[in-house]
């Protein structure tokens, strides 16, 4: 009996271990602009809401959707809705926070 509680916590610890890591990695693998994105949308949402949707939206789409988020309090100024909106409507660019 102690013996599978011992192999249940050593294997729960593992896995936490291995979540935050994965997590830091991720965060750490952002750079330029699709850092910049994270930084103003992950304040409200998960990269994977993000990601989920980029498909699903156009760039008209996507500056209605980001100003309606600037316009809750985030203080996101309009050159960076601007910044954002292309961002998100460029396949090419987009990669970098939302691989395929």
């Amino acid at each position: 009996m102690k013996k599978s509680v011992l192999i249940l916590i050593a294997v729960f610890i593992t896995a936490s271990v291995m979540m935050f890591t994965a997590g830091a990695e991720e965060k750490k693998a952002l750079t330029g602009k699709a850092a910049f994105v994270a930084s103003k949308c992950t304040v409200c949402h998960k990269i994977e809401r993000i990601c989920g949707k980029v498909d699903e939206k156009n760039a008209d789409q996507w500056a209605v959707t980001v100003k309606r988020m600037a316009s809750k309090g985030t203080g996101i100024s309009e050159p960076d809705q601007k910044q954002i909106v292309d961002f998100l409507s460029s396949p090419a660019e987009r990669t970098a926070l939302c691989p395929d």
